[in-house]
């Protein structure tokens, strides 16, 4: 979901190929499938649920808004102007 033309909030379970074409910038999904696999996997843990926590990684803001289940419910995603430059 388009917040406005560089923020975006994202579901966990949206397909990695989804969230590259939606942002427009090159994410790697050989190893994970969905975002919030993506977003795991950087952090190297599962968080609790009711975390949140801030990273940025491949040009990209992620705010974590939501787990649950130990799963990503939600995060906001900021684009930084250059991140389309990013290659795997």
């Amino acid at each position: 979901e388009k917040i406005d033309e560089d923020t975006w909030k994202i579901k966990g379970s949206a397909y990695l190929e989804d969230v590259s074409k939606e942002l427009g910038i090159s994410l790697p999904d050989e190893d994970f499938d969905t975002f919030g696999g993506l977003v795991f996997g950087v952090l190297g843990i599962i968080p609790e649920d009711g975390t949140t926590m801030e990273l940025e990684e491949y040009g990209l803001k992620i705010k974590v808004t939501e787990i649950k289940g130990r799963r990503l419910e939600t995060a906001i995603v900021y684009k930084f102007q250059d991140s389309a430059d990013y290659e795997d």
